[in-house]
């Protein structure tokens, strides 16, 4: 990676150990702060990635936690919400409307105030027209399977099989993007948890 130059690693934590062990299994927080020395030390530049959850919103987004990853070397963060797939999904874990805007607060902050370079995967959907599955953003599988977004696990179509070009124009893509954006407050921009009845309504229309 540092031959090459043209890639920037997104390393995912979800605060400090306690809160990322109990997340992804005890002994990753570690690993992760392995793989932050690793990059430092070869100069790959790198970013971090973070599931807000209810539980670890106001971890991830305090000073001490921001500061301590600047230190390290992070220039650029990714907040996700945490998302309800999955088998036996913990909905106990989703950010209440509350703590979104306590996001989008935090957000503007950290732009003011941090030397890092800040994306929150919902509040900043205005900026760019609501959901942007299937239009500025895929997800394809280690099996090859291009989804719309990393959390809608249907698929079409495989890179195996098609063009790229061709897989965006495929009729579950060109369905999405005829309903974007899914709302006028472009707040609430995802099919999944803000609009759920249009990703039913999609996966029962176009034979997936």
């Amino acid at each position: 990676m540092a031959e090459l130059g043209n890639v920037m690693p997104e390393v995912s934590i979800e605060g400090f150990e306690e809160e990322t062990d109990e997340r992804r299994g005890k002994g990753v927080y570690r690993k992760v702060l392995k793989a932050i020395e690793n990059l430092q030390r070869h100069k790959v530049p790198f970013g971090y990635s973070v599931a807000v959850t209810r539980k670890n919103i106001k971890t991830v987004t305090s000073d001490k936690f921001i500061d301590m990853m600047i230190e390290k070397g992070a220039l650029i963060v990714w907040y996700f919400l945490y998302m309800p797939i999955g088998k036996d999904p913990d909905l106990s874990l989703m950010p209440t409307p509350g703590q979104r805007l306590y996001l989008k607060e935090r957000r503007s902050y950290i732009r003011e105030n941090k030397p890092l370079f800040v994306i929150d995967f919902w509040n900043d959907a205005p900026y760019v027209g609501g959901c942007i599955a299937a239009r500025q953003y895929i997800h394809i599988t280690h099996k090859g399977d291009i989804e719309s977004c990393i959390f809608a696990h249907f698929a079409q179509v495989n890179i195996k099989d098609t063009s790229l070009k061709k897989a965006m124009n495929c009729q579950f893509f060109k369905e999405i993007r005829k309903r974007q954006p899914y709302s006028d407050n472009l707040y609430l921009p995802c099919m999944l948890i803000d609009h759920p009845e249009v990703s039913r309504e999609l996966y029962k229309n176009c034979n997936i």
